[in-house]
């Protein structure tokens, strides 16, 4: 058994940037349910981000769907207005 709380510890100034509560899993078999309500456990205010490896496995991050959703359109609006200008769909102009 490890120490209670989170497993990586950040200072204020990361946390400001990475607003995340880590918990992390290395094991072969493993209860992601379980695993994730640890996390949620663990958080406070931060969201729970739920590390799992295992050996010769990439490694995943387990994220609330919900969360997920608004990362991914929050990048959108970033893509569609900062990179490219508006009206931008992407798709490559014939000549």
């Amino acid at each position: 058994m490890g120490a209670q709380g989170e497993d990586l510890m950040l200072s204020p100034a990361a946390r400001a940037l990475f607003p995340y509560s880590v918990e992390c899993k290395n094991q072969e078999s493993l209860n992601v349910w379980n695993s994730y309500a640890q996390a949620t456990a663990n958080c406070g205010e931060n969201q729970p981000a739920l590390f799992i490896k295992r050996n010769r496995h990439k490694p995943l991050v387990v994220l609330d769907a919900e969360h997920f959703i608004q990362l991914a359109a929050a990048q959108s609006r970033l893509f569609r207005g900062t990179i490219f200008p508006d009206g931008w769909d992407g798709k490559q102009k014939e000549a």
